[in-house]
């Protein structure tokens, strides 16, 4: 599957955290904690979401500021897969020939 767009700075993929978890989160006392402090857990406990936690080098512009500095490999590979891509983002995937891209996610989230 290759990556293909171009990113058009909309800022989204930088409003918020999404973690992976090789060892799904499953138990109610970790999931009650999570969900009390507004962290959701989705892919079957196996990825934790932050959202409206803004990364502190995203300028007003929705630009990176370690840009120049050089912006870390996780934020300059990012989407990794079609599940990362956020709406209004301009990347999408394609494999074998066929574009599975820019998924509408909803307004809220990193779902």
């Amino acid at each position: 599957m290759t990556r293909i767009g171009q990113c058009n700075a909309c800022g989204r993929c930088c409003l918020g955290i999404k973690l992976e978890s090789s060892e799904p989160i499953t138990d109610t006392e970790s999931l009650e904690w999570f969900a009390a402090r507004g962290v959701r857990i989705i892919d079957g406990g196996h990825t934790i979401c932050i959202d409206n936690l803004p990364c502190p080098h995203l300028t007003a512009e929705n630009l990176c500021d370690l840009q120049r500095a050089g912006k870390p490999q996780s934020c300059r590979g990012f989407p990794f897969a079609p599940r990362d891509i956020l709406q209004g983002c301009g990347y999408g995937f394609e494999e074998d020939g066929q574009a599975e891209g820019l998924r509408q996610w909803p307004e809220v989230g990193h779902e």
